[in-house]
């Protein structure tokens, strides 16, 4: 079964924190970009991950940990953060973290079917 992808024009409910059955879910992908919610439990991790495109972070609730080169950053709610094409990351939740990531797809780039690795990295 295909996953559902929002439409445009269509309004999407997020997950809170505080629903204790919220899991990391596709919201919308097109040519362009691909927008998900990444739901981190305390202590739970996206390990290192790259793309071949631009990808930024936005942190609706909690806070999460960021590994930049081997460095951790906290990224807060409220805070988003930017990272070039190909740049190496990884995510923690700190205690728990919702997020919004958004992969900005290079046209010139003819496959970017891996970018759903994210979604199943990403823990329930």
């Amino acid at each position: 079964m295909a996953l559902h992808h929002a439409a445009s024009a269509e309004i999407v409910s997020l997950q809170t924190l505080d629903n204790s059955a919220a899991h990391s879910i596709a919201l919308v992908r097109t040519p362009l970009f691909e927008t998900m919610q990444i739901i981190l439990r305390e202590h739970k991790a996206i390990g290192q991950h790259s793309f071949p495109a631009a990808v930024s972070f936005f942190t609706l609730e909690g806070n999460a940990r960021v590994t930049l080169d081997g460095e951790e950053r906290v990224l807060a709610a409220g805070q988003w953060l930017y990272l070039d094409p190909g740049t190496a990351f990884g995510l923690t939740g700190s205690p728990d973290a919702s997020i919004l990531m958004t992969i900005m797809f290079d046209t010139s780039v003819p496959d970017h079917a891996h970018a759903h690795r994210i979604l199943n990295a990403a823990p329930s």
